[in-house]
């Protein structure tokens, strides 16, 4: 009983990790920087590149949602349809999640090492841009064209 206890509060915590990166938009994203990928290369890219871009990919956009919803948490907690996300309701600590965005970033940044030179060059307006969106939503209506620049950049990157 204990075993099915632990095993279910472990996919509980996955679930809550899985909703806040909203890994099914990452899964929807990812063809756009893979087609980039693909645009760019002169041969087709090996697997190894294949696999360094998904990950510089997942690692950039998980640590971007996470810091949007940690940017965000004190207006989510007052908005009813927002209040039971993970760190609003408490699920997640903040600690935990700003650990996450610099094990993400950090994920980017070992990956984009490992594809040209360019990637790694171009990653800290990868960082900050990516940032800086999450911040967009309070002074501009236009936050998803930054938001769709910046998913534009990982195609182009």
């Amino acid at each position: 009983m204990n075993q099915t206890m632990t095993r279910a509060k472990q996919l509980s915590t996955i679930k809550e990790w899985t909703e806040m990166v909203k890994i099914e938009h990452t899964v929807f994203a990812l063809p756009f920087a893979l087609s980039g990928l693909v645009l760019a290369s002169s041969n087709p890219p090996s697997l190894l590149t294949v696999l360094y871009t998904i990950l510089a990919f997942t690692g950039a956009r998980s640590a971007a949602m996470t810091l949007n919803r940690l940017i965000d948490m004190n207006i989510d907690a007052k908005n009813p349809r927002t209040s039971d996300r993970a760190l609003p309701a408490g699920r997640i600590k903040k600690s935990t999640a700003f650990l996450f965005i610099v094990l993400s970033f950090a994920l980017m940044l070992g990956a984009a090492s490992q594809l040209p030179p360019l990637c790694l060059q171009l990653s800290p307006i990868a960082v900050i841009w990516l940032s800086f969106y999450s911040y967009t939503k309070r002074f501009t209506y236009l936050c998803h064209l930054v938001l769709g620049i910046a998913l534009g950049g990982a195609a182009l990157g």
